[in-house]
């Protein structure tokens, strides 16, 4: 009987201890889960944070930038809603320039918002930012109809400014309620689109009155390296996060072992492989940036050393041997020696990438015209088609997969960006299958002095 006894009591002690290893599976269930959505909210931020950067660094037109920086808000935070406005000359009146969501249409009745009428002019002239997570019931949403019938739950908006100057809005609707890192973020957003809506503006002035261009040019090298700033402070401090994530997942992987699910195991593959890409775009972000902001220096430059340069530096990653490149005699400019070697670093290493010839050959040609330097670097690779000449200068934009060729998609647009600081021009000359020609104009000589000093 007191045999019995025990068994029973041990059964009973075993039965209590599988309960609490049930309990503690479903608390650690639920902590995954919640680093799983802490994990996918985070990446979410910083490819949000990727294509705004990129966007700024582009060299669009402002709607066009702007564009992409609402489209981009929709996309990585499921917005409803994401609209920019700018401020007028008379600081009296904001007008759209980008909508993405549920709403297109620029020259609607949101198209010019008066300072200080609605929600949108409200937070114009308060300078604040202004969230709610109940937009039904906020007596500042004038528009409820609308909001009940699209489903929508949160606000936000942010005024755009640059040291105290209103710049602009921006402003989004959701059908989910902010967290405190979406808000965070959005206020690191909202300031990287000032800058950047700040610098497109004075560029736009420079244009239009060359009688200014000599103070114009303090405030647009201030306003770059604001910028600039920007771009370096946002790929040092992304580091981090990518960094954490990359460490928590290896942990979260080490901490469940063999508990871990397979499903979980492929998500955590996935988020550690996007972290890592995530991290070499920041990393060509801020070179693309510092190409486009970097103090030149001015100087007269061989391109044959260029030349020799960029393939001596190039030898010690890729098979290129100088018996692969013909050159015609090329001429002495006045440009930045290290960004013209960049320059064809960048050109070299496309034309022999994308080559599967089985002797592949590079020709480098220079022809003077009506006072500037055509140079040329023609290849025998697979070519590209017509349609796609535009699009290989768009930063980030490749036209095949990482599995096919390595590379982050940069090289040409910081070609185009070298080439412009030079104040020449680049294209391409190509068809599919049949060899790639890359041109571009340089000048012999400054046509000003004092102008290209003053850069």
């Amino acid at each position: 009987m007191h045999a019995e006894s025990r068994t029973h009591a041990e059964l009973l002690s075993e039965l209590d201890a599988m309960r609490q290893h049930m309990a503690d599976l479903q608390d650690l269930a639920a902590e995954h889960q919640q680093i799983r959505a802490a994990l996918e909210e985070t990446t979410r931020l910083l490819a949000l944070s990727a294509d705004v950067g990129t966007a700024l660094a582009g060299s669009d037109s402002l709607r066009t930038i702007l564009q992409r920086c609402a489209e981009a808000l929709v996309e990585h935070l499921n917005a409803a809603l994401a609209c920019i406005w700018t401020i007028g000359e008379d600081d009296q009146m904001l007008e759209m320039q980008a909508s993405a969501g549920i709403y297109l249409h620029l020259d609607g009745p949101h198209g010019h918002v008066p300072v200080g009428h609605s929600e949108i002019g409200l937070i114009a002239q308060e300078r604040h930012p202004y969230i709610t997570h109940n937009v039904l019931q906020d007596t500042r949403i004038r528009d409820k109809a609308w909001a009940e019938r699209t489903g929508l739950v949160a606000f936000a908006g942010y005024p755009l400014t640059v040291e105290d100057r209103l710049v602009g809005v921006m402003a989004l609707f959701t059908r989910d309620a902010f967290t405190a890192t979406m808000q965070e973020a959005l206020a690191w957003v909202a300031g990287g689109i000032a800058l950047g809506i700040d610098r497109v503006c004075i560029s736009d002035a420079l244009a239009r009155s060359l009688a200014k261009i000599v103070r114009m040019n303090k405030s647009l090298r201030q306003k770059n390296a604001e910028l600039d700033e920007f771009t370096y402070i946002a790929s040092h401090d992304l580091q981090k996060p990518l960094r954490h994530l990359i460490t928590f997942s290896s942990m979260l992987r080490q901490d469940l072992d063999e508990a871990l699910p397979e499903r979980a195991e492929k998500d955590l593959h996935f988020i550690t492989e996007a972290a890592e890409h995530m991290r070499s775009m920041v990393h060509n972000l801020l070179l693309l940036s510092r190409t486009g902001n970097a103090v030149m220096h001015w100087e007269q430059v061989a391109l044959d050393s260029c030349v020799d340069r960029a393939v001596a530096a190039l030898s010690k990653t890729m098979p290129i041997s100088p018996e692969n490149i013909r050159r015609d005699p090329l001429p002495v400019v006045y440009g930045d020696q290290d960004m013209l070697t960049q320059l064809y670093r960048h050109l070299l290493e496309n034309a022999f990438k994308f080559n599967h010839h089985p002797q592949p050959c590079v020709h480098l040609t220079a022809t003077h015209q009506d006072g500037r330097w055509i140079l040329s670097v023609a290849d025998n690779g697979i070519g590209i088609k017509p349609e796609y000449h535009e699009q290989i200068f768009i930063p980030f934009k490749r036209l095949h997969g990482h599995s096919e060729y390595e590379g982050a998609g940069i090289g040409l647009s910081i070609c185009r960006k070298a080439v412009e600081r030079h104040g020449g021009s680049i294209w391409v000359e190509s068809q599919a299958g049949q060899g790639t020609q890359v041109n571009f104009t340089l000048d012999d000589e400054p046509l000003d002095h004092g102008s290209l000093t003053e850069w």
